[in-house]
């Protein structure tokens, strides 16, 4: 992070764009470190945006630098580069993390420490992923398996509503219960010969 205000919401704008434009629904992951936790905030409320941080948990400015040493590769940016360039990257970064522990529970964000098993936590994350996905699948019925599993969950409030009717569970003729007949909902049974017949309208 560290980038100013402008630049956080031209990069809040662009994954807009790219959300808007996946009509599709195939999803679209973003991973970086350049948005403050208030930014991501308008991103999970206006879209269906799964959010976590990975912090370094209670590490120093050393501590950090001796987690780089220990786990870059080859591949990595930050290997072999001098330690004095280390360090300054470190001095920022550990500001950084003290800032997103603080903030991101204020905005509902999960902050994750992975400094310790890291790649443990990083495969629960994945399977975390694919149980959300599963949900999504199910919610937007895009599979037979899907459609039959959001039908069988419709079916099971039906039901529930017939044992509710035979067992008169609810009775709205009771003083208690006179207003339930004043709710929108319960104006709209009453338009059906029965309380299935909602759920199977």
């Amino acid at each position: 992070m560290g980038h100013g205000d402008e630049f956080q919401k031209t990069l809040v704008e662009i994954y807009k764009s790219c959300v808007n434009k996946d009509e599709k629904g195939y999803g679209i992951l973003l991973e970086t470190g350049q948005l403050e936790p208030r930014y991501v905030k308008e991103l999970i409320d206006k879209y269906n945006v799964y959010c976590i941080c990975l912090g370094h948990g209670d590490l120093d400015k050393q501590g950090i630098i001796d987690l780089c040493r220990k786990n870059d590769k080859e591949k990595d940016w930050s290997y072999g580069i001098s330690d004095e360039d280390l360090d300054a990257h470190a001095e920022k970064w550990t500001e950084t993390n003290e800032n997103l522990k603080t903030e991101c529970p204020k905005y509902g964000i999960e902050y994750i420490d992975t400094h310790i098993d890291r790649e443990e936590i990083l495969n629960t994350l994945n399977k975390k992923v694919q149980y959300i996905e599963l949900i999504e699948e199910f919610e937007s019925m895009k599979t037979k398996e899907s459609t039959f599993a959001k039908m069988c969950d419709k079916l099971e409030a039906d039901i529930q509503c017939k044992l509710y009717c035979e067992e008169n569970c609810i009775d709205i003729n009771k003083k208690e219960n006179k207003h339930l007949l004043k709710d929108s909902r319960v104006q709209q049974i009453f338009n059906f010969q029965k309380y299935t017949d909602l759920f199977l309208k």
